[in-house]
């Protein structure tokens, strides 16, 4: 795509919002669906709007391939895992720069419920006893001739209680030690877990998240 033809969308996009923030409806629909044939290459200059179920799934396939299921190697990282070894991850400043650049403004990542705690010992790591479980819901906003369409995905993220040092070098103990440093924080932290988890299945670092048989029945399905 051409810088001239990617100006020329967000332009469409820009309209789009403004006529639905000022109630015009029909004049938003009607942008909507032009802005996706564009897309997809179908021209309306002559003022016609094929409408035709065909032509969305087209565009959601087309929209969707524009994942990048390649991660470069500078976003790619490594850390430390519960009962040894690293597992590779991504920091979910990828993950959203990638749903910006795929979809747009197009997109929104919510709590599902309350988060939930899980205080046992088996959940400590390096000291820090608890976890805490965050359910997420991240919902692409995709326009097509039929008006738009929602993929919706849910996924679990979770993250450890930071807690601060229940003694200091010399062993002596600490007035807040073992309390947990900021749960906002660690929330914060499941909350993006479960974003990566949930953009994951839709191939943002597939490569980093899935095994290779995974990714390639996503390219299939995508193909």
């Amino acid at each position: 795509m051409t810088q001239a033809m990617e100006r020329k969308h967000s332009a469409m996009m820009r309209a789009i919002l403004d006529m639905e923030q000022k109630g015009l409806t029909e004049q938003a629909q009607e942008f909507k669906e032009r802005l996706a044939y564009e897309i997809l290459g179908v021209s309306t200059t002559d003022g016609h709007l094929p409408d035709t179920t065909a032509l969305a799934y087209q565009f959601l396939g087309t929209t969707l391939r524009r994942v990048p299921t390649e991660t470069p190697g500078q976003f790619k990282k490594t850390r430390n895992i519960r009962g040894g070894g690293t597992a590779a991850y991504v920091e979910v400043g990828y993950v959203k720069q990638v749903l910006n650049t795929t979809f747009g403004p197009f997109w929104d990542f919510t709590r599902v419920g309350d988060p939930s705690y899980l205080m046992d010992e088996q959940y400590m790591t390096d000291g820090r006893a608890g976890l805490i479980i965050v359910r997420g819901r991240l919902t692409i906003h995709i326009p097509t001739p039929l008006g738009w369409q929602s993929i919706i995905k849910e996924a679990v993220g979770e993250a450890e209680i930071q807690r601060f040092a229940k003694e200091d070098r010399n062993g002596k103990p600490l007035p807040n030690g073992g309390k947990p440093v900021n749960i906002g924080d660690d929330e914060k932290a499941a909350e993006s877990d479960a974003l990566k988890r949930a953009a994951s299945y839709l191939g943002i670092a597939a490569d980093v998240y899935w095994g290779k048989d995974e990714i390639q029945q996503y390219e299939e399905v995508n193909r």
